[in-house]
């Protein structure tokens, strides 16, 4: 017979004052009698190991935190120092009173919770016990779950959220079950926990699409590799394949676009002067020569911070691509940030551009049309630059989607001076 792995005890984390070692020392014996772990710091940190971390540590990983509520519990700094570690990390917490207590001295944060007494009318140490193990039971798996997704993603996140410690599979199906529960009461979801399986899940959806566009590209290869035999029916299959790929691309440009907007004509948009009076006084000889406008200054500084966030543009993280947008919009929105547009030309040139993916250089393209400024930054001419040899790369055979084709034709058009194109492209 096939043995079945040992069932995860609930893990308890006592919290209690050394003057009242005895009283702790009985709960504790009574709760692992009842089938429950439980875990302090006089057993449970080595001398010499760094206390603080180890102590959240043991907090984090128990299910929840029973403090031994009496007047010397709350006289020692310890004791609410875990309880703040364990409020700080939006665990369970439920306090037992053993004696009588004043309970106006207790902490605040205490004051909502469910006390638990062992003392007073119909009340003993049994009974006592008796309700504090329903109550370490109910809602036993969330709070069981809580423990695990944040040891998770509290590893994920020391890592530098190393995409090989997402959630995947089942394991990321049963988190967001999880996190459309409701939680129980006087705990919470904390923003790591839910923003590590936002990033779990954003990361699936990018494996996904990987895999696919492999499959997508195994298949053309195979297509090409009889287009020959099958003449027009091979065609056809690889115009449907690569319909499929494109359409892979539209939905991840549509998902940049909708998330960071564009500028409806603000205070950057181009607008067409407004007719004067008519002029009566006779033409001045020769041709007016406009004013070239001064070029914004840009430190050393500015330039390279603006160069790394344009490049997150082309992040193979979903999340951070939306992020560096969001960031990219709001600095030309606000001033024209000339720093962000000279980057963005600088990445849009060759041979700079050929190292881009297409979804990078689609946002790219994008945040470059919404924005005014070209010339105050210096960079009309290499706006001019990058259409021109994207057009001819077009016309060598080079692939350009729909959404990015419809950017590059609403830069050529501003290019050539067409003052009310859209600052909106790409279908959005």
């Amino acid at each position: 017979m096939a043995e079945t792995a040992p069932t995860r005890r609930t893990q308890v984390f006592l919290s209690y004052s050394r003057h009242d070692r005895v009283i702790a020392e009985e709960i504790k014996i009574s709760l692992e009698t009842c089938g429950f772990e439980v875990v302090y710091d006089q057993e449970d940190i080595a001398f010499g190991e760094p206390w603080e971390p180890r102590l959240r540590s043991l907090i984090d990983s128990a299910d929840t935190t029973v403090c031994v509520l009496t007047e010397n519990w709350i006289a020692s700094t310890e004791c609410v120092k875990e309880l703040g570690i364990a409020e700080e990390r939006g665990r369970r917490v439920l306090p037992v009173v053993p004696e009588g207590l004043d309970f106006a001295k207790a902490p605040p944060e205490l004051a909502s919770r469910q006390f638990i007494l062992f003392y007073g009318e119909g009340k003993s140490f049994a009974r006592g016990i008796a309700d504090l193990v329903d109550a370490l039971n109910t809602d036993l798996d969330w709070v069981r779950q809580q423990s695990r997704l944040l040891a998770l993603a509290s590893d994920w996140d020391a890592s530098g959220q190393s995409d090989a410690l997402r959630l995947r599979g089942e394991s990321l199906e049963a988190a967001k079950d999880w996190m459309a529960l409701e939680a129980p009461r006087d705990v919470k979801v904390l923003p790591l926990v839910a923003t590590f399986i936002a990033a779990s899940e954003d990361g699936e959806q990018d494996d996904q699409r990987q895999k696919l566009r492999g499959r997508l590209r195994q298949i053309a290869l195979g297509a090409l590799a009889v287009i020959g035999l099958l003449g027009a029916g091979a065609a056809t299959l690889w115009g449907e394949l690569r319909t499929s790929e494109l359409e892979l691309q539209i939905a991840e440009n549509d998902a940049f676009a909708a998330t960071v907007g564009a500028p409806d004509c603000g205070a950057f948009c181009a607008t067409t002067p407004e007719p004067g009076p008519p002029d009566t006084a006779p033409a001045e000889e020769g041709p007016a020569v406009p004013e070239e406008p001064e070029l914004a200054i840009v430190t050393e500084g500015e330039q390279t911070a603006a160069n790394t966030l344009v490049s997150n543009l082309d992040d193979s993280d979903r999340a951070v691509r939306l992020q560096a947008g969001q960031q990219v919009a709001d600095a030309l929105r606000a001033n024209n940030d000339p720093a962000i547009l000279r980057a963005l030309v600088g990445q849009l040139k060759r041979p700079a551009r050929d190292t881009l993916s297409a979804s990078g250089r689609f946002n790219m393209l994008y945040m470059l049309n919404s924005s005014g400024g070209w010339a105050e930054a210096g960079v009309s001419d290499d706006v001019a630059d990058v259409v021109k040899d994207i057009k001819a790369r077009e016309a060598d055979g080079v692939a350009v989607g729909p959404q990015t084709q419809d950017c590059v034709d609403k830069l050529q058009a501003r290019v050539d001076g067409q003052t009310e194109t859209s600052r909106r492209c790409g279908g959005r």
